[in-house]
């Protein structure tokens, strides 16, 4: 829809997330092509909805602190505090159309009532390791393209199930 509509940007931000305008505004107003802000799982254990690229690895997987994470918006990002990941979850992610141009010719395409669509989102199997839509999604930017995936390490927001699950 937003190739079809001309939109510049696709702003996803799930139903369950909580956040400030100034935290909106932040991501939409980067100038990186994909960023997103990242929230709890949904489990009592702190754990952040990303993962570090390789070389962030001393980190583990899945930083356990907010303070981790604005580590390395300090010492690996920019001014904004935005730096690179491996995968980051689309529950508040805004990725530039361009991005999609460039990416639509590498991906599966359907037609559903005489409309094409291409599958950004796919799930799958890639070196052993499952890869859900959002993570499958950034894969794809990184390996496809140089404009990364980032992390605005000043966006942490809210997520709700049976209870709100937040940085305190």
């Amino acid at each position: 829809e937003a190739l079809a509509s001309g939109y510049d940007k696709r702003f996803f931000i799930d139903a369950d997330i909580g956040f400030e305008p100034e935290q909106f505004l932040a991501i939409y107003n980067s100038d990186k092509l994909v960023i997103g802000g990242t929230y709890r799982l949904k489990k009592d254990e702190f754990v952040l909805n990303y993962n570090v690229l390789p070389e962030d690895a001393g980190y583990g997987t899945k930083p356990q602190s907010a303070e981790e994470v604005a580590y390395l918006g300090k010492h690996r990002g920019n001014a904004a505090g935005e730096f690179q990941v491996r995968h980051l979850p689309t529950g508040f992610m805004c990725i530039d159309t361009t991005v999609l141009y460039h990416l639509r010719s590498l991906v599966e395409t359907y037609m559903d009532f005489d409309k094409q669509h291409w599958d950004f989102f796919p799930t799958r199997v890639v070196d052993r390791q499952y890869e859900t839509e959002d993570w499958a999604f950034c894969s794809l930017v990184r390996k496809h393209l140089e404009c990364g995936v980032w992390l605005n390490a000043n966006v942490i927001t809210t997520h709700t199930g049976s209870k709100t699950w937040q940085v305190t």
